[in-house]
């Protein structure tokens, strides 16, 4: 699907985490304005914000990842149109006419007018 950017959005980690099914982390605190996201370090030592529906958490400061995920964000301009792949926890997957890809905010979006 075909969105419309309404706000723009900078890109705020270089080297986001990724993390694949299976993966453990060590959780830290969760993030204020995106409630869902928990800060958490991989075994590699990349820290990133991660959503806690993708998380198992083991109660001791720690989490069994359960699903795919890369946390890098796409930097995009108010007027950008970019194609949607899929959301979570109030952020979509987009995908810019250039060919970059990353997290956008869900209220950065709108449909085409």
């Amino acid at each position: 699907m075909i969105k419309t950017v309404i706000e723009s959005w900078e890109a705020g980690y270089p080297d986001p985490i990724t993390v694949n099914p299976g993966d453990r982390v060590s959780v830290g605190r969760r993030d204020e304005e995106w409630s869902d996201f928990l800060w958490c370090r991989s075994s590699t030592e990349r820290a990133g914000w991660i959503p806690a529906s993708i998380l198992e958490l083991d109660g001791r400061g720690g989490a069994l990842v359960v699903a795919t995920y890369d946390a890098r964000e796409l930097t995009v301009g108010e007027g950008d149109r970019v194609s949607t792949r899929y959301s979570l926890a109030e952020w979509t997957w987009c995908e810019a006419d250039d060919g970059r890809t990353g997290w956008v905010p869900d209220r950065c979006l709108a449909d085409p007018r």
